[in-house]
């Protein structure tokens, strides 16, 4: 994978009737430079990942991204995700972080993330290296795990991982929660794990609990393809996102697909991913907006403006090619 940007690529256009903005084009661009990180490591290691959800559905139907996507998704396997974690650690950048999605419990989402920097920048230097985008950025990683063989087995696994959810969640709320600390017990019964006496760890411990419920049914290696084992994202599930069950043998090979002016890999059995993620309809253009709304660094512009007021601030933001009070 090596970038390329022309500089008109940079400029604001108008895709299936949305405008997209030069800040939302630079904002992708350094998506993709995280990207290109991650596939580096990924193919130093042989560690298999695949482009997924919006990112998966606009490589396929656009090109690229789509018209009002905003990030990149990529998945893997339960294998493939061990080893980039421990690869991860050694060789990203400095500065760069790996977010584990237990990192931030009192923020859950199931997903984890690749960070370039969790900083805004404003230096004409830092920008240099970003293509001009001054926001925070990284990269969505899903994890798919082996599912149980009966539709039992795979509702007590479900149900396991909803019970430890909701008590930690209980504990970061409030911290001394007589409900969710009675659970403790029962919790290291069923599971086997001994939490300590420490109250304020208990609610880490049950987010690793759950990585290890999550990944009970998997094979680490060789990774076993055969037609009757099923995947599916666990962990998202239980933060509330829509998942679904796959085949794992959607997984078992590899296409390269244009993105950008990038090739990003993709299942080779995509048609039958995306039908899960989406429905049959997939290729018919449907403006959605991602859980985190639109554009993903609002927030961030408005720290920025909130920090530079008046016009010198009005300035500032036109060097970065923003307009104040204007998100897009």
């Amino acid at each position: 994978m090596e970038l390329h940007f022309a500089e008109d690529f940079f400029k604001e256009e108008k895709r299936k009737d949305f405008v997209i903005s030069e800040p939302m084009k630079r904002y992708w661009a350094h998506c993709l430079q995280i990207l290109e990180v991650i596939d580096e490591i990924c193919s130093r290691h042989n560690i298999k990942y695949f482009a997924s959800w919006g990112t998966l559905l606009g490589a396929v139907r656009e090109g690229g991204f789509i018209p009002w996507d905003d990030d990149v998704d990529i998945t893997m396997l339960r294998v493939d995700y061990t080893a980039f974690v421990r690869y991860a650690a050694e060789e990203l950048p400095a500065g760069w972080t790996f977010k584990l999605y237990h990192d931030s419990p009192e923020q859950f989402t199931g997903v984890h993330r690749v960070y370039e920097c969790p900083n805004i920048r404003l230096s004409d230097m830092e920008l240099s290296s970003t293509y001009g985008c001054p926001f925070a950025a990284g990269v969505d990683v899903f994890i798919l795990d082996d599912c149980p063989e009966s539709e039992a087995e795979m509702s007590s696994q479900v149900t396991l991982l909803s019970l430890l959810y909701g008590v930690a969640a209980k504990l970061i709320r409030s911290p001394g929660d007589e409900e969710a600390l009675s659970c403790i017990p029962e919790i290291e019964s069923i599971t086997g794990m001994d939490f300590g006496t420490d109250p304020s760890r208990y609610a880490d411990e049950l987010f690793e609990a759950m990585e290890l419920v999550c990944a009970m049914y998997d094979d680490m290696l060789p990774p076993i393809y055969g037609s009757d084992r099923k995947v599916r994202d666990l962990a998202y599930t239980i933060g509330g996102g829509k998942t679904a069950v796959f085949k794992k043998s959607y997984f078992a090979d590899t296409v390269m697909l244009p993105f950008e002016g990038i090739k990003i890999p993709a299942p080779a059995a995509y048609d039958a991913v995306l039908r899960g993620y989406f429905g049959d309809d997939y290729m018919t253009p449907i403006m959605f907006s991602a859980d985190h709304g639109y554009p993903v660094y609002r927030n961030q512009q408005e720290i920025i403006e909130k920090a530079y007021p008046g016009s010198a601030g009005d300035e500032l933001l036109k060097n970065l090619h923003l307009q104040r009070g204007v998100y897009r």
